[in-house]
């Protein structure tokens, strides 16, 4: 992925792995504490981008545009916590890569309970 950066001076590309950049957004995602854990989409199939471990992305001319599938703990306001997600999400991958985002689209996919056994 291409990284663009608002640096007069240019020496040259900034190309930033799409791995790496899940991984920023896979980090930021379980940084909120009401995220028990990343899940696969609940379809099984990731849409066109790159995607795995509950994480899809896909370059647009707007920026990245971000798909993040959660499993949240037990007695979560959801809206409160996917909200927590996409400015988790945004402010590490401003930060650490300088990316631009268009959009975090967070897909609540369970709940995780206490009581459940694996």
């Amino acid at each position: 992925m291409l990284v663009n950066t608002n640096n007069s001076t240019n020496y040259g590309q900034i190309i930033v792995a799409p791995e790496v950049m899940m991984t920023v957004v896979r980090e930021a995602t379980l940084s909120v504490a009401d995220v028990a854990s990343l899940t696969s989409p609940s379809t099984g199939i990731f849409r066109r981008g790159q995607g795995r471990e509950g994480v899809t992305l896909q370059t647009s001319e707007g920026g990245l545009k971000i798909d993040v599938h959660v499993t949240l703990q037990e007695n979560s306001n959801m809206v409160e916590a996917a909200k927590a997600v996409q400015v988790a999400v945004v402010d590490a991958v401003d930060q650490i890569v300088g990316a631009t985002v268009e959009s975090v689209d967070v897909h609540v996919e369970n709940v995780s309970f206490k009581n459940e056994t694996a």
